[in-house]
Order: structure tokens, then C-alpha cells, then sequence
């Protein structure tokens, strides 16, 4: 299925919202306790970081070379900084759990892809060679590659100097759990701009599922067209974190606590766990999630996965909404049934979001929650099986258990 549409609008303050619960949350479970991590800070140097990047001690995806946030002239103005012998900013690494020596980068992964890229070569099979550009301090390094550097006799002083540069590096050893990370790891950019918690999910619970997820999204012209018009991977990751939203609504939808944060780690580490038995499974739900946002866009235009407030759809793309909609435009025959009534599928939630407050609450307010979850499912699950006169399966909470059901 194909269809012409604009992109929906990711408002961040949505994004802050949700940063700032997972802070909360970490908070909550670190308040008052005392810790045996370990932090020491050491002047690390430029060769020491590339030597320890090439031998994969500093845990560096490939992959996350699509996720890119810097240009290449901010590349550029970085590393001529360390051949002027500028001060740059620290690299805090957090020393692996699985295996000594290797660490989790939690604050300067730009910095780090920087070096690796400019150290690469142009036969490089998993880095993309960076040479330098637009400098204009050392506009003689201009096209320049560290190789180039090394078997040139007019930069062997340069390139001397370049690799015994140091740049503080913060290593934190004995760390006791993945919450002490996230807060670290919050704290780190709460002054700069938020960064996904998803990328430190990446690291800190590493798995097939977790490779598949990035690549999946890296790839997937319907995931990535939520966030941006030319279809790139956010570097943000948040369109990871949405996809893995969706796999565990899916999959792990009973064993929702109202803690999305846990919810979407305990989903990532479920998955990576049972890879072998479920891989073919997941990746005929991607196709799913994909065919879902596809038939959104074509019955909602624009207007997809936005809240209608009773006069317009808002213009910010709203998480709760696309909960509801791909759970239950995944499934053929209702996308089908929902494409040949497009009017009164759209007429329909326009007017659930109108008439029903329960509904209105649980996409606006405590979205997060048990009961916000399951209503908005339910609600919207029995107004679209009205409208296209099937039955399907419709979330509920359970009596008995308090959890969510189907």
C-alpha cells in the first residue's frame, strides 16, 4: 500500500515528559541508598581512544552511523580542534558489565563516531571514511583523512601532535543496576538537548532483537516518515523506541504495570532472550506495524495520529493515539474493512474523542497508566468493531488480576 502524506509533527515536549517520569523513576529507586560505584577520571589520548575504538573496547555500533546528529562540518571543526590542541569536551564511558575492558558509552558518542570515522579508510567495511571540510583556521587540512596524514611526510608533525592530544575521559566502574545508568546518563544532558533513553537501552541490553529494532526502523520508510519528511533514521532513536512499543503491545500487552520505561525494557530483554524461537514471528508483526501506519496515513491524511480537540486534529503527533491505531490496523482484514468506510472510521474517532471524557483522559492525561491503556484500546477497539460491523479481540482489564487481558 502506498500513500502521498505529510509528515506528523513530534512536538518535544511530549518527549520531555516522558524523560522526565523515567528520571522520576530512577530517582525513586536510587533515593537513600548508598552505592559501591567507582568513578575516575583520566586524560585518555586521541590514539589511546581510536586504538580502544578499533579493537571494539568502546562499544561503537556501526549501525548507529545512520542515526547521525552531527554534519560533517561539525566533524570537521572537532577534530581540527584536537590538531590546534583546543579543549574539547569530556567522553564518560561506563565499564562493561560482561566483559572488563569494554565499555558503554553513556556521554560523547558524536565525538567518539568522529574519531572512528576520520581514522577509517576508504575500504573501511564498517566505518564511512570521514575527510575533513569547510575548516577555515586549518583550511590545509581540508580533505584530509587521517590516512593520508599517516603516509605523508608534510603532516607527520601534525599527526604527532593530533594523537597525544588528551581528552578527558570519566570511566564508571561497579555501577549496580541499569537504573543507576539512565539517571547518569539523564543527568548528563539535562543541559543540553535530551537525549533518548532508547540509545542507552541499546547498549546496556544488547541482543538480536535489539539489532533488529535499529535496523528495522533504519529501514523502514513507514516508521522513519513519522518523524521526518526525507525518511531518515532519528538520531534520537525514537523511532526504535516506538517500534519496541509496539512489539510489546503485541506480545506482552497482560504483563503491562504502568511503568513504560520497565515495559520497554523488559520487552527488549524478553526479546533478545527468545530470539531463536520468535524471530520469524517479530518480523512479520514489523511488516505489520508498517502496513498499520500505511493505512493510517490513507484514512487520516495528515491528520494521523493526532488527537481531535472538537474543532481541528492538534498539530502534535500524539504516542497514545498511535497505540490504538496500529494495534488494531494491523491486522489485514480490518484495514481492508477500515479503507472501504474511511469516512466513518474518521467520523467515528472524531467523535469518540468528542463524546466519550474517559477516552479524552486516557490520551491526554496519565497516558501511561493501566487503566489509561486499556480504556483507550477498549473504547476505540468496540466503536471500530460498531463501525465495520466485525468482531475482534478487545483489550480489557481483568477482574481478578488487575492487569490487562484480550
Amino acid at each position: 500500500m502506498k500513500a502521498s502524506h505529510q509528515q506528523a509533527s513530534f512536538d518535544d515536549e511530549d518527549y520531555q515528559d516522558e524523560e522526565a517520569l523515567i528520571q522520576e523513576d530512577a530517582s525513586a529507586l536510587l533515593a537513600g541508598k548508598n552505592y559501591d560505584a567507582v568513578v575516575t577520571a583520566t586524560d585518555w589520548t586521541v590514539e589511546t581512544l581510536i586504538s580502544q575504538l578499533k579493537k571494539r573496547n568502546i562499544k561503537l555500533d556501526p549501525s548507529f552511523q545512520r542515526r547521525d546528529a552531527w554534519t560533517a562540518k561539525r566533524k570537521s571543526e572537532f577534530i581540527e580542534s584536537l590538531f590546534l590542541g583546543l579543549p574539547v569536551p569530556q567522553v564518560v564511558l561506563a565499564e562493561s558489565k560482561d566483559r572488563k575492558g569494554s565499555y558503554i558509552v553513556l556521554d560523547g558518542k558524536q565525538r567518539l563516531l568522529t574519531l572512528r570515522q576520520f581514522s577509517a579508510t576508504s575500504q573501511d567495511p564498517e566505518f564511512k571514511q570521514l575527510r575533513l571540510s569547510g575548516l577555515a583556521l586549518r583550511a590545509d587540512l581540508n580533505n584530509l583523512a587521517m590516512v593520508d596524514a599517516t603516509d605523508s611526510a608534510d603532516f607527520e608533525d601534525d599527526l604527532r601532535f593530533f594523537e597525544n592530544q588528551t581528552i578527558r575521559t570519566v570511566v564508571l566502574r561497579n555501577w549496580p543496576s541499569e537504573d543507576y545508568l539512565y539517571l547518569v546518563f539523564l543527568r548528563l544532558n539535562s543541559g543540553s538537548l535530551p537525549l533518548s533513553p532508547q540509545e542507552l537501552r541499546q547498549v546496556v541490553s544488547p541482543g538480536r532483537f535489539t539489532d533488529f529494532a535499529n535496523d528495522f526502523t533504519s529501514k523502514s520508510a513507514a516508521v522513519m516518515g513519522l518523524f521526518n519528511s526525507n525518511q531518515q533514521p532519528d538520531f534520537r532513536m525514537r523511532d526504535v523506541e516506538l517500534s519496541i512499543r509496539y512489539f510489546g503491545l503485541v506480545n506482552y500487552l497482560n504483563g503491562y504495570t504502568g511503568n513504560l520505561k520497565l515495559f520497554l525494557d523488559e520487552t527488549s530483554q524478553k526479546l533478545n532472550d527468545e530470539w531463536d524461537t520468535v524471530e520469524n514471528i517479530v518480523r512479520a508483526q514489523g511488516l505489520e506495524l508498517e502496513n498499520a501506519i500505511q493505512v493510517t496515513w490513507e484514512l487520516f491524511s495528515e491528520d494521523a495520529f493526532r488527537k481531535w480537540n472538537g474543532k481541528d486534529f492538534e498539530r502534535r503527533f500524539n504516542r497514545a493515539v498511535f497505540d490504538v491505531m496500529i494495534y488494531f490496523f494491523r491486522d489485514k482484514n480490518t484495514q481492508q474493512k477500515a479503507l472501504d468506510n474511511r469516512k466513518a472510521v474518521v467520523e467515528g474517532f472524531k467523535k469518540l474523542c468528542e463524546e466519550s471524557a474517559p477516552f479524552r483522559t486516557s490520551i491526554e492525561t496519565t497516558t501511561k497508566s493501566i487503566g489509561a491503556l486499556s480504556t483507550r484500546l477498549q473504547l476505540w477497539g468496540q466503536r471500530l468493531s460498531e463501525i465495520l460491523d466485525i468482531d475482534f479481540p478487545i483489550p480489557k482489564i481483568d477482574n481478578n488480576t488487575g492487569r490487562i487481558s484480550v
